[in-house]
């Protein structure tokens, strides 16, 4: 509850200032603060020049840290792309020196592999040697242009043991028997039959026979079940690639990329002739490779030698006049990949942080330094000031104490009048004097004043916000008991409903038997003079059943009739729960957030009651429609009776009118059939009608729940605005 507490004036009075005392605590006073003061400035000053060196510092390091990274994960990053390609290479080179095919074709005598390819026998027109090994030689020949095709290889070759190529793909086409080698025994081969199944060899950079570029060769036995080594399985793999993962992979500015191998070669260099002509070698792809010391400074020599002589690593180099970093990365134990950068590029980062830091620290410092200065001035003049103005705030003294006393006798007083607003009590008024309390009284009754009325408002509204809850859950409790009411009319409606139903049916029975003694009538017209007497009989029957016929089909227009005052009735119950959703949904909107929830309810509501107005408006099409074939039918019986009544007539007369009746009796049993099928569409039609109402029975019962939930809603919010108004009642408003 909203309570304003007085302040306990109790102690003792403050002291007062004699004149001798005055002005020297004044002057130590004043000097304390401009001795803080510029001693919080000196501090100031050293802080900030501590925190911007310590973030130099600090950034300085990150920076040169992260640069640093980034160049090692380029030349980790390229040697593993290079890796990765060769190790694949590997692996199909070791697949392809497991296949069958491979194996058993050099398994063949040197013989059968000679005529596998050979022209036609002499005289026969079929191929010399055996169509197996012909067949074999071709898969292989398909082998190695697959696989040489597929990973852009040098060259692909199958070599036997005698070191005779039997199938070889160089340089982009399949080479004829007569360009393939009978003796590649050279040192990479014999170091190749050497090692046992699953593994592979790997040369050190070559230039190729077939491409005239610089290669490396990889090669892996062909070992048969018994252990004998048949040949090898040989490709080369061009240097170019690595020159096409390090491009792909660029590091930007003036970084570049080159591979050495661990003797000190450059195997590639973006400007690999340069180191050609420093050596004495003439340019070209199959010229050798150059010592990468071949030119440069004697930084880049130690640079060269220490990257040859470790696995991975970093170092620095001045070569050109600018500092360089070289980060290094192993390939396959024989190669490295060196990316190298300039330093001034590499650490640009750091430089501007540098320049950053410098254009935000130094105006800071400068202008901390202006200020220091300033108030040391000002502090001096100060102190002089303060002698003369002293003598004068110690004759002003005795002034002041009096004054003080004043002050407090009308604090005393003007906490006495408002004393009673602690207590709620909104009508106390505190007097507005000329003193320094008066402009406090003035803004106290100005406050006042405006809680004042911000209560009374509150009380208002929360009476009219009560008022309008009870109301509106009225109006929904006899919403409620509408909708209760009126799914009851509808259960009776959907009771008569049903009967009509079982009226309607049993006129299609009825129909239905009419044409059956309509046959029967027909039947015993053609009988003679004999069936004269049965016809009579006969027509009499048909009479009556007619008669009985209209009957019905009379008291079925009546019960139209009743359905559609039912109906009647259900659209002006639609009309009214439309009317009733839409004064609740204005009532829920008076009220404002409290009635949110209610609006949902009666916007169902309103929902419900137009899909009660659709469905009254399909009875009622309905019951027109069954009202128009019941009267069509009456006419009908009507007609048909009249002919029943002369057929009489002419049977009684003479049996040469006996055709007559024969035509008549055939004109009534078509119209007996067309009467049960009129009665048969009744009963479809007044069983879905029954289905219809069975609907409208449920909307209002969904009517009716939606209409107590609102009620209960509404009596919560009732509660609510109560114990608002009993909240705000403590405050007295009126005198």
């Amino acid at each position: 509850m909203f309570k304003l507490r007085r302040p306990a004036m109790t102690g003792p009075r403050p002291p007062r200032l004699t004149r001798p005392r005055l002005p020297r605590l004044i002057s130590t006073i004043v000097s304390s603060i401009w001795a803080t003061v510029v001693v919080v400035m000196v501090a100031t000053l050293a802080i900030a020049a501590v925190a911007g060196s310590t973030a130099v510092v600090q950034v300085d390091q990150r920076t040169r840290a992260e640069a640093n990274s980034r160049l090692d994960a380029h030349a980790r990053t390229v040697s593993r792309a290079i890796d990765a390609r060769v190790a694949k290479t590997q692996d199909d080179v070791r697949l392809l020196a497991e296949d069958q095919t491979i194996g058993a074709f050099l398994a063949l005598p040197a013989s059968a592999q000679a005529g596998a390819p050979a022209g036609a026998k002499p005289g026969t027109g079929q191929p010399a040697g055996s169509g197996g090994a012909a067949e074999q030689r071709k898969a292989i020949n398909d082998i190695v242009t697959y696989l040489s095709q597929r990973d852009g290889l040098d060259a692909s070759c199958v070599v036997g043991a005698s070191g005779a190529e039997v199938a070889c793909e160089a340089y982009g086409r399949l080479l004829t028997p007569e360009e393939l080698s009978t003796n590649a025994r050279d040192a990479d081969f014999l170091a190749t039959v050497a090692l046992s199944r699953h593994q592979v060899h790997v040369s050190d950079p070559y230039v190729s026979k077939a491409s005239k570029r610089w290669v490396i060769g990889l090669a892996s036995p062909v070992v048969l079940a018994d252990g004998a080594v048949a040949g090898i399985v040989r490709v080369e793999i061009p240097v170019a690639w690595y020159e096409d993962e390090i491009i792909s992979r660029p590091f930007g500015g003036g970084a570049y990329a080159f591979v050495v191998s661990a003797d000190g070669h450059l195997v590639y260099h973006p400007d690999i002739d340069a180191y050609r002509q420093a050596a004495g070698i003439p340019a070209g792809f199959a010229s050798e490779l150059p010592p990468a010391d071949a030119k440069g400074s004697p930084s880049w020599a130690q640079m060269i030698a220490r990257v040859t002589g470790g696995n991975t690593g970093a170092t620095t180099y001045d070569d050109g006049g600018r500092t360089w970093r070289a980060s290094y990365s192993e390939i396959g134990g024989k190669r490295f990949v060196v990316s190298v950068s300039p330093v001034d590029e590499l650490y640009a980062a750091v430089e501007q942080s540098h320049q950053t830091l410098l254009v935000t620290v130094g105006p800071l410092a400068v202008l901390l330094l202006i200020v220091i200065v300033l108030f040391a001035t000002r502090l001096s003049a100060s102190n002089r000031r303060l002698a003369t103005t002293s003598r004068a705030s110690s004759e002003l003294a005795f002034k002041t104490t009096a004054e003080n006393d004043r002050m407090q006798a009308s604090i005393v007083k003007l906490l006495d009048e408002v004393s009673g607003a602690a207590d709620g009590d909104l009508t106390v008024k505190a007097e507005v004097t000329t003193d320094v309390t008066g402009a406090i009284a003035d803004a106290f009754n100005y406050t006042l004043s405006q809680l004042r009325d911000l209560v009374l408002d509150v009380q208002q509204t929360t009476t009219q916000v009560t008022a309008s809850a009870r109301e509106l859950q009225a109006t929904t409790g006899r919403l409620a008991e509408l909708g209760a009411t009126q799914a009851e009319h509808i259960g009776t409606t959907l009771g008569t409903v049903s009967e009509l139903a079982t009226s309607v049916q049993h006129v299609s029975g009825n129909a239905t038997s009419s044409a059956s003694v309509a046959q029967r009538s027909l039947e015993a017209a053609g009988d003679g003079a004999r069936a004269v007497a049965a016809t009579i009989e006969g027509m009499s029957r048909i009479r009556d059943r007619v008669q009985e016929t209209g009957q019905r089909t009379k008291r079925l227009g009546e019960r139209s009739q009743e359905i559609g005052e039912a109906v009647t009735l259900i659209d002006e119950i639609a009309d009214r729960t439309s009317i009733l959703a839409l004064n609740a949904s204005i009532q829920a909107a008076s009220a404002g957030d409290a009635g949110r929830g209610f609006t949902v309810v009666a916007e169902e509501i309103q929902r419900l009651a137009e899909r009660s107005a659709e469905a009254t408006r399909r009875i009622a099409l309905l019951v027109k429609t069954v009202q128009s074939e019941t009267h069509e039918a009456v006419v009908s019986l009507d007609d048909v009776t009249r002919e029943v009544v002369e057929g009489s007539g002419l049977a009684d007369q003479a049996g040469q009118k006996l055709h007559e009746i024969e035509s008549i009796s055939g004109e009534l049993a078509e119209l007996v059939e067309s009467i049960s099928e009129a009665a048969a569409l009744q009963s479809a039609q007044a069983a879905e009608l029954a289905a219809s109402i069975g609907e409208i029975s449920e909307v209002t019962t969904m009517n009716a729940r939606g209409a107590s939930e609102s009620a209960e809603e509404m009596g919560h919010l009732v509660s609510r605005t109560e114990r608002l108004g009993e909240s705000v009642s403590v405050f007295k408003l009126t005198a």
